[in-house]
């Protein structure tokens, strides 16, 4: 599938990286981001999904980076994690994926930003 999609995943997080979270939350989270760079990639290029983490005292940063068509975070940063919101005219599009992303970070004590 990735072959197909001209997608590019570039994981730089260290083996000896372990954090304690509920794997379900975790997993769907990470899934949900990365799926989302696929489906949401600029025609003309490569998508490419950064995958990184770094510790922190006792937190662990992780971050997923991509490239792919974007979001203007002037008109609607404040609305991206709001349920039923689109912003690609994606007739099939829900609204609801940053809204579930949002709640899985948070239940699992985490805090979550977008950055340009």
């Amino acid at each position: 599938m990735l072959l197909d999609k001209n997608v590019e995943i570039k994981n730089t997080v260290d083996a000896t990286i372990q954090i304690n979270t509920i794997p379900a939350y975790f997993e769907s989270t990470l899934f949900s981001l990365i799926s989302k760079a696929i489906k949401y990639k600029a025609s003309k290029r490569k998508a490419i999904v950064e995958i990184a983490a770094i510790k922190k005292e006792d937190q662990t940063h992780i971050s997923i980076k991509d490239n792919r068509i974007g979001i203007d975070l002037k008109l609607n940063n404040d609305k991206i994690v709001e349920v039923y919101k689109t912003f690609h005219g994606n007739e099939v599009a829900l609204g609801y994926g940053c809204f579930r992303i949002k709640n899985h970070i948070e239940a699992l004590g985490g805090k979550n930003s977008i950055k340009k």
